[in-house]
C-alpha cells in the first residue's frame, strides 16, 4: 500500500531517499517493483527537475522509513529503463541497516510562519519545508530593527531568531539562522533559514508530514 514500508524492505509506493556514492546528495524516488534481490524506482531527478545521471554499477544507498525508525540498504544500479518516466533497477549490496539522517529533504508547502522576537515578529508563510529549515516568503511592511542592514530593510544573513511554524496539526518554534537572501520585484522579503535546536521530536514529525506532503503529491500527479 502506499506509503507502507517494511523493516527488511521498502514496499511498492515507498518514499525513498536515493543517495549515490559519486554525488554526495540526496534526491528522491519511488519503489515501482520491490523484489527479493532488485528494486525497481522511478529515476531521480535534482532541484532543477532535470535526470539524476550516475554511471551503471554505482553504488547507491536507500533511506526509508520503518516502522521503528528510518532504514538503509546499500544497492548497486544495473540498468536504466528509458521511457517518458526512466526508471532505475537496483540491485541490493549489503543487508538492512538503521538509517542515518543525510540531506533533508524538503517539500513544498504554505503554512503560516513568524520571525524575530515578540513583539517584533514578522509573519508570512513557507515556500518549502524540512526537518531542517525552510524557505519563506515575509509580507510587507514596516522593519523591525532586527531585519535591518544598516538602513536597508532587509536581515543581514548570519542573523539568528526565533522562529515558529504552524502546520494544520503541529506547531514547532526554535532559533532560526538566516542563510540566504532571495531577490524579489515587491516588497516582501523572501529568506531561507536553517533551525537551530530544533528537538529530535520535532524533527520527527516534521519529516514525517514532509514524506505525508510528498507522498499526497505524488497521488495527485504533481511530481
Amino acid at each position: 500500500m502506499l506509503g507502507h514500508s517494511g523493516m527488511d524492505q521498502p514496499q511498492r509506493g515507498t518514499v525513498l531517499e536515493v543517495i549515490p556514492t559519486s554525488r554526495g546528495e540526496t534526491f528522491l524516488c519511488w519503489v515501482e517493483v520491490a523484489g527479493e534481490d532488485e528494486i525497481v524506482v522511478t529515476a531521480p531527478r535534482d532541484r532543477l527537475m532535470h535526470p539524476v545521471e550516475v554511471p551503471i554499477g554505482e553504488r547507491v544507498d536507500l533511506v526509508w522509513r520503518g516502522g521503528s525508525g528510518l532504514r538503509s540498504l546499500p544497492c548497486e544500479l544495473v540498468e536504466i529503463q528509458p521511457s517518458e518516466q526512466p526508471r532505475w533497477v537496483l540491485r541490493r549490496r549489503g543487508a538492512v541497516q538503521r538509517g542515518q539522517r543525510r540531506d533533508a529533504v524538503r517539500a513544498p508547502l504554505s503554512v503560516p510562519v513568524t520571525l524575530g522576537p515578540e513583539p517584533a515578529q514578522l509573519a508570512g508563510t513557507t515556500v518549502d519545508l524540512s526537518e531542517g529549515g525552510l524557505r519563506c516568503v515575509l509580507k510587507a511592511g514596516p522593519a523591525p530593527d532586527w531585519a535591518m542592514s544598516g538602513d536597508v530593510p532587509e536581515p543581514p544573513v548570519g542573523t539568528v531568531v526565533p522562529v515558529a511554524v504552524r502546520l494544520p496539526d503541529l506547531s514547532i518554534s526554535c532559533l532560526g539562522e538566516i542563510t540566504h537572501r532571495f531577490p524579489r520585484d515587491d516588497a516582501r522579503l523572501e529568506l531561507a533559514v536553517r533551525f537551530i535546536g530544533l528537538s529530535e521530536h520535532d524533527q520527527d514529525q516534521v519529516r514525517r508530514r514532509i514524506f505525508d506532503r510528498l507522498r499526497d503529491l505524488r497521488r495527485r500527479g504533481l511530481i
